[in-house]
């Protein structure tokens, strides 16, 4: 998908968005005052601002130009920068975090293969990935409409097993996964 799609949202992400609470206490947990971190699909920087306080240093990559414009207006802490950058071919060196998350990405990146090869090359030995991914609605109606909005839009339209075996081919070993509070999202704690 274009960059272009995600930059004309840029400007009103914020207005549309809020830190869930959830999340950002799941991802806290798995920091720690030495790591650093990586956030995929880091829009206008919203998280990774919010848990800069928790890792020594932090970057906020996405492939929109637009949104890293946006989180670069923004107040930040000496430990966080942005960058532009394609998930599928991170320019990092190998085993650079030890960290790393993404929220409601995998599924707009294709193929997904390669974003999960790229992560896990610069994830640390023993490094935690935390993949928070959306989950189609379990209501048919609702579910068929979500479906055939994610494929007209070329989305990954994962299920929770699915996303499994993709994990796994990929070398990722899963610790565990879970449903979130909204029942929005599937939650994958996943080690390298």
């Amino acid at each position: 998908m274009k960059s272009t799609f995600w930059d004309r949202f840029a400007k009103s992400y914020d207005k549309n968005s809020s830190i869930n609470e959830e999340l950002l206490n799941l991802i806290r947990s798995y920091s720690m005052p030495d790591f650093e971190v990586l956030e995929i699909g880091t829009a206008t920087g919203e998280m990774i601002l919010s848990l800069a306080p928790y890792f020594a240093k932090g970057i906020g990559i996405d492939y929109s130009e637009m949104m890293i414009k946006e989180a670069e207006k923004k107040i930040k802490p000496d430990n966080i920068t942005f960058k532009v950058e394609d998930a599928t071919n991170l320019s990092f060196a190998d085993e650079s975090f030890d960290l790393i998350f993404t929220i409601s990405t995998l599924h707009v990146i294709n193929p997904l293969e390669d974003v999960l090869t790229s992560i896990h090359r610069v994830l640390k030995q023993k490094g935690t990935f935390i993949a928070i991914v959306p989950i189609v609605n379990h209501n048919w109606f609702k579910a068929q409409f979500e479906k055939s909005v994610m494929k007209s839009l070329k989305f990954n339209n994962y299920d929770v097993e699915e996303y499994i075996s993709c994990f796994e081919e990929c070398h990722f070993m899963i610790l565990d996964h879970f449903t979130s509070i909204d029942k929005k999202s599937e939650i994958f704690i996943i080690k390298r």
